[in-house]
């Protein structure tokens, strides 16, 4: 294995750490990685296919600390229809050298807090300061009414646009 799949596959195993550790996203979170450059924006569509789906959550992490970025994480949802255009974001720069970076978590939740059911999202990630990398992890889960994650299992992300 060479140096960079070993700093990647540690990378992740950290991230997986900090944010089940420090709440960036609540446990049964579902983590994809993608790349960008600078002033470029990912969207990735986010199901919840759970009966029982009550919040759903993003947050994004960049991967490499060393250099300073700017992350940002939008999730807006688009079905059920009662839901059409409710959203949320969260943004964070990093100076480099710190620990493993992520954003605030963005959440979704319907109201009143006994409501459930499956729901959709669009979710952009951006990347609109570039210090250096553009690798970066994509945390995404799905809650019930009592705050705890789904199964991994009711919780899918699937790339709709890769700049």
């Amino acid at each position: 294995m060479n140096k960079r799949a070993i700093m990647v596959a540690m990378t992740r195993l950290f991230a997986a750490a900090m944010l089940t550790l420090f709440g960036a996203a609540p446990a049964a979170a579902m983590t994809v990685g993608g790349a960008m450059d600078g002033g470029d924006v990912d969207i990735w569509q986010f199901e919840c296919t759970s009966s029982l789906t009550h919040c759903m959550h993003v947050s994004v992490c960049d991967q490499y600390w060393g250099s300073p970025d700017t992350w940002e994480v939008t999730i807006g949802v688009y079905s059920p229809t009662t839901l059409l255009g409710r959203g949320s974001s969260a943004s964070n720069t990093y100076g480099g050298g710190g620990p493993y970076a992520c954003t605030p978590t963005a959440s979704v939740c319907r109201e009143p807090a006994t409501n459930h059911g499956p729901m959709k999202a669009l979710v952009n990630v951006n990347h609109p300061f570039f210090g250096g990398d553009g690798f970066y992890d994509l945390a995404a889960s799905c809650t019930d009414v009592n705050g705890y994650g789904l199964p991994g299992t009711s919780t899918k992300l699937t790339v709709k646009t890769n700049q």
